[in-house]
């Protein structure tokens, strides 16, 4: 709320986009934490046994998901956006879209309608956090002191916007491109099952304390026959259970993780079979990945407050700071105040919601040149605020 513009003209930029995401977020946040949570507490206050399904969080959660994505791409024609020309903007991205969507449709052999336009509306939402973050990022690479740390946070909700389109473009494609097949194999045979090509090398039956365990094991092959990787999967009864119980044999990779599953094993000696499920589950890296980006722009967007804690801030451009608005001492508000006026001069405001981040600007200009000084003046006599430099103010 401190960065809201106070001008008639360009009052509160980008609210009504924020509004919704803020909304959608929240929303998913919820119905996720509910679904998940649901067999718990029905489990304890109703005494039943319910489960939910890969269809519900389908049903409830996936159409959301595409609506931050398309919240993403019009974003430059919402109410109180920054989009030049709107005309050339809207041209450019029907083009990209058209171009994408047919791509991805003739990719999927014209069966996935639904991934191409998510595919096609992910890139336009790429293209729209790249052009929020060229000016704020800007900004900060002309800083005098401590700039990259200044662009890692000015880069932080860019990076989560990333991480999260991320996310969903690698949910979208792993959900319509998962196959399974169950195949029965028999030591030494070599057979083609979702796709992959696999050998079941041998099996072992392994006695435990509490257990037998019978384990295949399975090698998946190049083009040309030869083994790139290995799995263990393994089918175990435990002695206090009748039930058998599948251990899934994992091999991960960039572009598909590959499951192996046993269902049924005979260990007769010459004779030994196996039934495998296997699943070929594309992308599944993919949405790790973007989770660790959107994280990486959490802590990003930290550094102000871990630096502030590793190093106080000093007495010269400090000292002017907090006497420019009748500070006694340096706290954590001022900090603050200081950290909101370095966010505004980055983004070419000259005037917040907030009188005092207004007083400290003013006084910030007066001392870096008066009327005549440069945002990246101002910038630096903040910026040595916030560091606690001790040398001459600029």
């Amino acid at each position: 709320p401190q960065l809201q513009y106070q001008d008639e003209k360009a009052h509160s930029r980008g609210w009504f986009g924020q509004m919704l995401l803020t909304v959608l977020m929240s929303v998913i946040t919820i119905a996720v934490t509910f679904l998940t949570l649901y067999p718990l507490f029905s489990r304890a206050f109703r005494g039943q046994e319910v489960s939910t399904t890969p269809h519900i969080y389908n049903v409830v959660v996936a159409p959301m998901g595409v609506a931050l994505l398309v919240i993403f791409a019009i974003s430059p024609f919402l109410p109180n956006q920054r989009a030049e020309n709107v005309a050339r903007e809207a041209a450019i991205r029907a083009m990209i879209f058209g171009a994408a969507f047919g791509v991805m449709f003739l990719l999927t052999d014209f069966k996935h309608p639904g991934v191409a336009f998510v595919v096609a509306t992910s890139l336009l939402a790429v293209k729209t956090v790249l052009w929020k973050a060229k000016r704020p990022i800007s900004g900060a690479m002309k800083t005098e002191s401590d700039r990259w740390w200044n662009v890692a946070h000015a880069s932080s909700p860019y990076f989560a916007h990333l991480g999260l389109i991320i996310m969903l473009v690698a949910i979208t494609l792993n959900h319509s491109g998962e196959v399974k097949e169950q195949v029965k194999v028999s030591v030494g045979q070599t057979i083609t099952a979702s796709g992959i090509e696999l050998r079941l090398d041998t099996v072992q039956v392994q006695q435990y304390p509490d257990r037998a365990s019978f384990q295949a094991y399975i090698s998946v092959l190049d083009g040309d026959g030869n083994a790139k990787a290995s799995i263990v999967s393994m089918l175990e009864r435990f002695n206090n259970a009748e039930q058998l119980q599948a251990q899934v044999g994992i091999n991960s990779g960039i572009m598909r993780d590959i499951y192996v599953v046993v269902d049924e094993a005979d260990a007769t000696p010459g004779a030994e079979w196996v039934r495998l499920t296997v699943y070929n589950n594309p992308l599944i890296n993919w949405v790790w990945f973007g989770g660790f980006v959107l994280s990486l722009g959490g802590f990003f967007y930290l550094i102000p407050t871990i630096r502030r804690r590793r190093r106080p801030l000093g007495t010269s451009a400090a000292g002017i700071a907090g006497a420019a608005l009748g500070e006694a001492a340096i706290d954590s508000e001022l900090r603050d105040i200081i950290d909101t006026a370095i966010l505004a001069v980055r983004a070419g405001i000259d005037r917040t919601a907030n009188e005092r981040v207004n007083s400290l600007m003013a006084t910030a200009r007066d001392l870096s040149g008066g009327e005549n000084a440069t945002p990246e003046q101002i910038l630096a006599f903040l910026e040595r605020a916030r560091g606690g430099s001790t040398g001459p103010a600029p």
